[in-house]
């Protein structure tokens, strides 16, 4: 019985180990190589905590530019006490009814200034703001709706 218990409590360590990998090894740091051994036995890879609970954006403001160039800006929260991996951006067009008439993803890449790296992460308890351009020439919408979401 004694042995059995042992290789369980072996079992549920290594499936905490895998399951909370992310979260571990982004509250604490020397765990990460541990970890990434851990992953490399079992096929998964350790990266950026990918917590939505944490986050947030502002409803912000989209306006007209110039004929068929818009700009949206917003910003957005890590309000997490850990540093998360960057979300996707949804901004999704809308028409006099409320009804979806565009929809359309952004990437961290996409909307991130030149100067921040997606790879470093969205640092704990801080503001990123936001500003996208984007052209629309046949469709036309009165209003929008964004959101932050993990692919």
């Amino acid at each position: 019985m004694a042995i059995g218990s042992a290789i369980l409590v072996l079992a549920l360590l290594i499936q905490a180990m895998t399951t909370f990998r992310n979260t571990l090894a982004a509250q604490f740091p020397p765990l990460k190589p541990v970890l990434t051994a851990t992953c490399a036995v079992f096929g998964c890879r350790v990266e950026l905590p990918a917590q939505i609970d944490a986050l947030a954006i502002e409803t912000g403001e989209l306006e007209t530019v110039s004929g068929d160039t818009y700009l949206m800006t917003t910003s957005l929260h890590n309000q997490g006490r850990l540093t998360q991996a960057w979300p996707s951006i949804e901004l999704a067009l809308t028409d006099a009814d409320n009804k979806t008439v565009l929809r359309r993803v952004f990437a961290p890449a996409e909307y991130l200034p030149k100067d921040v790296a997606p790879a470093k992460g969205f640092a704990a308890r801080s503001e990123q703001p936001v500003r996208l351009y984007f052209e629309l020439s046949q469709v036309k919408a009165s209003g929008y709706r964004i959101a932050v979401f993990y692919p």
